[in-house]
């Protein structure tokens, strides 16, 4: 059997399953891209999320209260706007959002389109010395590459990858900002600061929803990176010695 005809058997054995699946269907083990392709209103669900939102095919799937639900994110071309999906045996959803409005468009088991527009609650700033979203895109359009490294000093891996990182970025003679989670308490991060000679460039906190996309926030320390202008779609977490994120900068910067 050819690997065609095994693609067309895949998909419809999926396509069966999608629409008519019982209770212990699990959406969870199904692809995101099979379940935007092989719905049943593809056409008009591609041409939203892929033509007209143009969002990116590299999806990430997000926890959801069910297994007969799946839920995926993606960012567009536009760095601030993301496409989020939600879908269950009875609807498709997909949002197009950024830090201010959001529009959402249901599609029902007859490919009816639903539009609706919201208005979302205002970014919380705490402080003055904070890096916003807007600071994220000026940063990344003034430099060839760059790495953003993300510390809480809560966590003394955090801390003493800083001093690593700092070494690789040298290396890769790229441009490293080094930003103060969002959780993390203030007057501790100062000590740290002043105890590790690390200065108060490293005390600016991340206020930025297109790194919490990125997922900069499910453990620290994280890093992300960026070139051509672009942010880099997932970020890494950890600490690691000098070597092991030169290694990974290599690689980044040589794709």
């Amino acid at each position: 059997m050819n690997n065609k005809n095994c693609l067309s058997i895949t998909s419809f054995l999926f396509f069966i399953s999608f629409t008519s699946f019982g209770n212990s269907f699990n959406f969870f083990n199904v692809e995101p891209e099979m379940i935007i392709d092989n719905h049943h209103c593809a056409k008009s669900i591609q041409k939203v999320i892929y033509e007209t939102w143009q969002a990116d095919r590299r999806w990430q799937k997000m926890m959801t209260d069910s297994l007969e639900k799946i839920a995926f994110k993606s960012p567009t071309i536009n760095s601030k706007k993301w496409v989020n999906v939600v879908a269950d045996k009875t609807i498709f959803r997909a949002i197009l959002h950024d830090h201010e409005k959001s529009m959402v468009i249901d599609w029902d088991n007859k490919c009816k389109k639903t539009v609706s527009h919201r208005q979302n609650k205002p970014q919380r700033v705490v402080g003055m010395n904070t890096f916003s979203d807007k600071d994220i895109s000026n940063l990344v359009s003034k430099n060839e590459t760059g790495i953003i490294y993300i510390w809480a000093p809560e966590m003394p891996h955090s801390v003493k990858g800083i001093k690593e990182i700092k070494k690789a970025a040298a290396k890769m003679n790229s441009k490293l900002t080094v930003l103060l989670s969002p959780v993390s308490d203030y007057e501790f991060a100062k000590k740290i600061a002043k105890k590790e000679n690390l200065g108060e460039v490293a005390l600016k906190r991340h206020q930025s929803n297109q790194l919490h996309q990125r997922g900069v926030d499910l453990h620290y320390p994280s890093i992300i990176t960026y070139r051509d202008k672009k942010l880099n779609r997932y970020a890494r977490h950890g600490y690691e010695p000098e070597k092991f994120f030169t290694a990974y900068l290599l690689e980044e910067f040589s794709k």
